[in-house]
């Protein structure tokens, strides 16, 4: 039985913090000019990359923008 605790599809969140974590970092970005370029507060990337909050559809287009992801 999963912990009461566990979020829904906290491993997805996880796996994004990830992603968003290493594609930062390979376009040399610091957590404040990742958050500039998505125009969101550098607080926020922290939490994303710690798998912390869920994020809008329209603030993940923002990401793979400024990642220049597929």
């Amino acid at each position: 039985m999963p912990n009461a605790s566990h979020r829904p599809h906290q491993d997805l969140l996880t796996k994004l913090g990830e992603n968003v974590r290493r594609l930062r970092q390979k376009r040399g970005y610091t957590q404040e000019q990742l958050a500039e370029l998505v125009d969101v507060h550098p607080r926020m990337i922290q939490q994303v990359e710690y798998g912390q909050t869920n994020i809008l559809a329209t603030t993940a287009m923002r990401f793979h923008a400024a990642l220049e992801c597929d």
